[in-house]
């Protein structure tokens, strides 16, 4: 039996004139906010620096190993641990901001190595959530990331052949992360 290719016409892919379906998802839309309350920082408790020099931030992902169990002739799989990946943020280097001295503050937290001494994880563990819009500015996605903390951080790289803007990537590992259920836009 022939495919009727008329079920797949592109005028299903964002149509426009009212008829609905199919809006991609930027992904410029987004917003991190980073509850720093809860931290011992001096230089500010606002998240507002980084979300102002947001630049790129990954979407959640996790991986579920799979544990082996030999039968007769063949093996079964089920699931085993569940790992969350590391989260690389990049921030834009603003001079007359406090994005750098507030990274590196929490950073010193977990690790000073002035001292040698390791924060306990009740000290520099944070929650944040990141939200992903749609360019109407509706809320369509919301992970909850529990238990994060800059596990590194790079200050960026000097180079007199440019003009390009300094950025700031912080390695972020954390606990586990889960999608809010919302209530589906039209």
């Amino acid at each position: 039996m022939p495919i009727d290719t008329a079920e797949f016409s592109g005028d299903f892919i964002a149509p426009g004139g009212g008829a609905g379906g199919f809006e991609p998802q930027r992904v410029n839309n987004f917003m991190l906010d980073i509850a720093l309350d809860n931290l011992a920082l001096s230089s500010t408790k606002d998240n507002t620096p980084i979300r102002l020099s947001l630049k790129t931030f990954p979407f959640p992902a996790d991986d579920t190993e799979a544990t082996v169990i030999s039968f007769i002739n063949s093996k079964r799989k089920v699931p085993g641990a569940t790992t969350y990946a590391d989260m690389d943020l990049v921030v834009t280097d603003y001079v007359d901001q406090l994005t750098a001295q507030l990274l590196d503050e929490w950073r010193r937290l977990v690790f000073d190595p002035r001292t040698g001494m390791k924060g306990l994880a009740k000290a520099i563990k944070a929650q944040a959530t990141l939200s992903l819009f749609a360019p109407n500015n509706t809320l369509e996605r919301r992970w909850k990331l529990i238990g994060l903390w800059p596990r590194a951080l790079k200050n960026g790289a000097g180079n007199m052949e440019s003009n390009d803007v300094n950025v700031i990537t912080v390695t972020f590992a954390l606990d586990y992360w889960y999608a809010e259920r919302l209530q589906a836009s039209a």
